[in-house]
């Protein structure tokens, strides 16, 4: 019996919240809508976490933001011997609907160096990300590293990899 209790306190805490708002009219039980209190009582809610898209833009469209499009998200590098220094070019493509922005391009170890252009890339345009992964000090394995790519996008993050076998 008191393995249920945390789980019956979620399920009438999940209760009350969904009774606070009218899906259809989108107005608090108090008869105001969501705007109305934000406004009100000076509720931002905080931007969306570093998104574009903050939660004071309620009229935009998340359609009207950048976006990038890779011709391919996972590079196979194959088998390699331990030493080993791999490059690769992923291309990609600004399908949204203004310049893309390109902030950074991180990684998880210094072993994996992503470079990425600076300048705005318009809408339709194209552009590269270069990316050299050393092997020197890797063990025999698979290895699968990660390049997040932090940009003016809905989300902000979008992640690539370079993947494939060390050998001894």
């Amino acid at each position: 019996m008191q393995n249920l209790f945390p789980g019956v306190c979620l399920f009438f805490v999940l209760c009350l919240l969904s009774a606070c708002t009218d899906p259809e009219t989108g107005t608090m039980s108090d008869g105001k809508s969501v705007q109305e209190v934000k406004v009100a009582e000076g509720v931002s809610n905080a931007d969306l976490i570093r998104s574009p898209i903050t939660a004071d833009d309620a009229n935009r469209d998340t359609v009207n933001v950048a976006n990038i499009e890779f011709d391919q998200m996972i590079h196979n590098y194959g088998v390699i011997s331990q030493g080993d220094v791999v490059k690769h070019t992923f291309k990609f493509t600004n399908t949204g609907r203004i310049p893309l922005i390109i902030m950074d391009a991180k990684t998880t170890c210094g072993c994996t160096v992503p470079k990425f252009p600076e300048d705005a890339i318009q809408p339709g345009e194209s552009g590269n990300i270069q990316v050299k992964f050393n092997t020197a000090s890797k063990k025999a394995g698979r290895h699968k590293p990660p390049i997040t790519i932090v940009a003016n996008t809905y989300p902000n993050e979008t992640v690539i990899y370079m993947d494939g076998m060390v050998t001894d």
